[in-house]
C-alpha cells in the first residue's frame, strides 16, 4: 500500500546541492511522529530517493492526523501486539509491539543501497538478513535508547542485540547516555553516529521568551497520564509545597490523556493548588498553550528522550525536568535554563519545585532566553542533514 509521494518542491531545493545522496534509501519505522514528519521532509533535500516503510499509520494513543503526502510512504503488512513494560523504576506501561511480516519482500522490491531500520526489533532483524544476503547493500540501525530505559531487559535480549548490532555498518544514537549503552554492547566508535530529535516548528511558540508576571510561574504538564510519566507524583509534590506555603497560589495545566485522568480529576488538592485539565489537543494548538505558561514540569520515570523538553525550551519555558529523560541530561543545565531532579527521590523533586518558586521573575525570563538560545540549532533541517550524514557514512564503508 502506497500512501504518499514526493512533490516537486524537495527536488527543486536540492538541484544545486553538491552533497546529494543519489543512491536508493529505505527507512523502516513503526510510524512517523509529527516531529519526524518535518525532519524527514528536510532530509529529502539531501536524499531524494528516500522511501519509508511503516508498520502502522499512527498508534492509538497519538492524537493527530499524519500528513505524509510529501513523503514516499509504503504501509507494511503488520501484526500489532500489546505488552506490559515493567521497569525497575517501579512502573508498568502499556506498549504496542509491531511485527512487520513482509520486510524481506519489500526490500527485495525496492533493492535499496542503504537500509535505515529504527530500533532493534523484528524489522531490524529482517533488515540485517537482507544485508547479509545482498553484500552490496548497507545497513544503518537507528537506536533510540538510554542507559536508564534499558535497565529492565534480560541478559538474553542483550546478547541478541549485541549479535544484531555486529551486522550493521552504522549504528546511531541520539544522546550521550544512548551512546554509552551502545558502547557497552561493544559497538566500535567507528560505527557510531549522531541521529538526533528535533522539535516540529509548528508545535512550538516563536514569540518573545518574556512572560507577564501572571503567566511566568504558571506551570504546564504535557504527556500521557500514565504511571511512567508520573503525573500523580508531581501533583503530590506540588500539594506538599502548597501546604507549606499557604499564601502562594500555584496553577498547573494538564495536557494529555491516559488511564490516570479520572484519578487526577478526582484528586483532592490544597485550596491554593489550581489544577486545570486541558485534555488532548491538536498539535496546532500547542503554540498558544505554551505562550500562556511560564514553566514546564516533566516528571517522567523513564524516557529515552522526552521531546517536550525541546518544545518547552524553544518556546521560552524553563523546565523542571526529570533526569530519567535523556533530553534533560543533554539540554537542561541546572539553574541556568531549568532544574534537574530524580522523581523517585522526593526531597530532590520538592527541592527542584522550591528552587523554581524562589527564583525572581526577571531571572526566570533570563533563564527562558538562555533555554531558547541553547536549542536554537536543533531544527528539522539540522536533524535531516544528520540523517543524510549517517547514510553517507554507511555508503563510505
Amino acid at each position: 500500500m502506497i500512501l504518499g509521494g514526493t512533490t516537486d518542491e524537495p527536488s527543486s531545493r536540492i538541484s544545486a546541492n553538491m552533497n546529494l545522496v543519489s543512491q536508493r534509501v529505505a527507512l523502516l519505522i513503526n510510524y512517523i511522529r509529527k516531529d519526524q514528519e518535518a525532519t524527514f521532509v528536510e532530509a529529502l533535500r539531501w536524499i531524494p530517493n528516500l522511501t519509508f516503510l511503516l508498520s502502522v499509520l499512527v498508534e492509538p494513543q497519538r492524537d493527530y492526523d499524519p500528513e505524509l503526502n510529501r513523503l514516499d510512504v509504503r504501509l507494511q503488512k503488520t501484526w500489532t501486539l500489546r505488552r506490559k513494560w515493567r521497569h525497575k523504576a517501579g512502573f508498568t506501561d502499556d506498549q504496542h509491539v509491531h511485527l512487520p511480516l513482509d520486510t524481506l519482500e519489500r526490500l527485495r522490491q525496492l533493492q535499496p543501497d542503504v537500509i535505515v531500520s529504527y530500533e532493534l526489533g523484528m524489522r531490524s532483524l529482517m533488515s540485517a538478513a537482507y544485508r547479509l544476503m545482498h553484500r552490496r547493500s548497507r545497513l544503518v540501525l537507528a537506536v533510540f535508547i538510554s542507559e536508564h530505559t534499558e535497565r529492565s531487559w534480560s541478559a538474553l535480549r542483550v546478547r541478541l542485540r549485541r549479535a544484531l548490532l555486529r551486522v550493521a555498518d552504522v549504528v546511531t544514537y541520539h544522546g550521550s547516555s544512548g551512546k554509552r549503552y551502545l558502547e557497552s554492547l561493544e559497538v566500535p566508535a567507528s560505527k557510531l553516529r549522531l541521529l538526533p530529535y528535533a522539535a516540529h516548528p509548528a508545535m512550538v511558540y516563536h514569540g518573545p521568551t518574556e512572560r507577564t508576571p501572571a503567566v511566568r510561574r504558571r506551570l504546564l504538564y504535557v504527556g500521557q497520564f500514565t504511571s511512567r510519566k508520573a503525573p500523580l507524583r508531581m501533583l503530590e509534590v506540588l500539594s506538599r509545597w502548597c501546604l507549606a506555603h499557604p499564601n502562594r497560589v500555584v496553577e498547573i495545566s494538564m495536557v494529555g490523556r491516559g488511564p490516570l485522568r479520572e484519578t487526577i480529576e478526582m484528586g483532592e488538592y490544597p485550596a491554593n493548588l489550581e489544577v486545570t485539565m486541558v485534555g488532548s489537543v491538536a498539535p496546532a494548538q500547542m503554540p498558544a498553550i505554551l505562550a500562556h505558561h511560564g514553566v514546564m514540569v516533566f516528571p517522567t520515570l523513564a524516557d529515552e528522550w522526552g521531546l517536550v523538553v525541546d518544545e518547552a525550551l524553544h518556546s521560552g519555558l524553563p523546565v523542571v525536568s526529570s533526569e530519567y529523560a535523556q533530553a534533560t541530561l543533554e539540554l537542561v543545565i541546572d539553574a541556568e535554563n531549568g532544574w534537574r531532579f530524580r522523581p523517585d527521590v522526593d526531597d530532590e523533586f520538592y527541592d527542584a519545585i522550591d528552587r523554581m518558586m524562589r527564583v525572581d521573575l526577571a531571572e526566570l525570563d533570563r533563564m527562558a532566553a538562555r533555554g531558547r538560545a541553547g536549542v536554537a540549532e536543533r531544527t528539522p533541517a539540522w536533524a535531516g542533514e544528520r540523517l543524510a550524514e549517517v547514510v553517507r557514512a554507511a555508503l563510505a564503508t
